[in-house]
């Protein structure tokens, strides 16, 4: 289905196969993997900073308005959106750029996949009809659980302002040590099946897979998207300022599609009920790593618990199941 979404046809999508480790492809119908990764917590920064790093000091996206006119928090998310298009925007022409430069002779690999030969034409340029890159979004969990906190912490409870907390964090906390501790540990986090932030997860989740659905380049084929970070996750964090979940700058990001580390309280079932939530249909590619403990598949019956837990997740739409035990 999400192959099937990303504009293939139902008889070519059912030829996919895996690449590398959570990539989908196209086996003797397009050339190489090609991936890009974005950063979700990051859009959420400069959006709160009128498209400036924090951390660089740098202007990195639009102008999209000084945080103290966001009456509403639907202005916030207007606000986050218009960042998140413009990042998009930004890694196709990228990719574009660079493929469009690439100008590679006719490559062996063309020899081994169909239409290539009969077109005259190279597998980077076209020649069998298929070609995509893969858009990961890194984060999914940071920015989900930041914004819950947002909505709760300035907009429903009013405790505070937008700047003022925009302030905080620039500041990396620095002397706020109490309210960090209550960011973290008493505000919703995704992963425990609760609506509150999963609906907002799945929100980002719908609208970034719609945008990235939006380009087709002659350079590059179809654009895919995915919630994904592979070890990027620890690199991402590197480059992204403390967030209102109550990570602090320079921290890692939550891996892949799941919850930010330790914030997963009520287990695996809440954990994969709040991944299901995402638009997974739309995703080729994406990976999810679950840690259980050895307990919990102890005995007779724990080889079917875990494969009545693995078989419901999927039945839920559910795209990929890692357990480490």
């Amino acid at each position: 289905p999400a192959l099937m979404n990303s504009g293939l046809g139902k008889d070519v999508a059912m030829g996919y196969a895996h690449v590398g480790c959570c990539n989908t492809a196209l086996p003797g119908k397009e050339p190489q993997h090609r991936e890009y990764q974005l950063n979700l917590a990051k859009y959420l920064e400069l959006a709160l900073n009128d498209g400036l790093d924090s951390i660089t000091k740098v202007k990195m996206g639009p102008h999209t308005g000084d945080p103290s006119n966001f009456k509403t928090f639907e202005d916030l998310m207007e606000a986050y959106y218009e960042q998140l298009k413009y990042a998009v925007k930004e890694a196709v022409e990228s990719k574009a750029q660079f493929w469009t430069m690439a100008n590679a002779p006719f490559t062996f690999e063309s020899v081994l996949l169909e239409g290539c030969v009969e077109n005259a034409t190279d597998c980077n340029r076209g020649g069998t009809g298929y070609m995509h890159v893969d858009y990961y979004a890194g984060g999914i969990a940071t920015v989900a659980d930041s914004l819950a906190a947002i909505k709760k912490l300035v907009f429903k409870d009013e405790e505070m302002s937008l700047t003022k907390l925009r302030d905080i964090l620039n500041k990396n906390f620095e002397g706020h040590e109490v309210l960090r501790q209550r960011l973290l540990n008493k505000y919703p986090k995704f992963g425990n099946d609760d609506d509150y932030v999963d609906f907002i997860a799945r929100d980002v989740g719908l609208a970034f897979c719609k945008e990235v659905l939006e380009y087709k380049d002659s350079s590059l084929g179809i654009s895919m998207p995915g919630f994904y970070t592979y070890h990027r996750y620890k690199s991402l964090g590197w480059e992204t300022g403390a967030t209102p979940d109550g990570r602090k700058a320079m921290d890692p990001l939550s891996e892949n599609q799941m919850p930010t580390n330790g914030m997963d309280r009520r287990g695996p079932t809440a954990t994969l009920n709040s991944i299901a939530k995402l638009p997974l249909n739309m995703t080729p590619g994406g990976g999810l790593t679950i840690s259980m403990h050895p307990t919990m598949v102890k005995g007779k019956n724990g080889t079917k618990i875990l494969s009545d837990l693995i078989e419901t997740y999927f039945k839920k739409g559910g795209l990929h199941f890692q357990a480490n035990i």
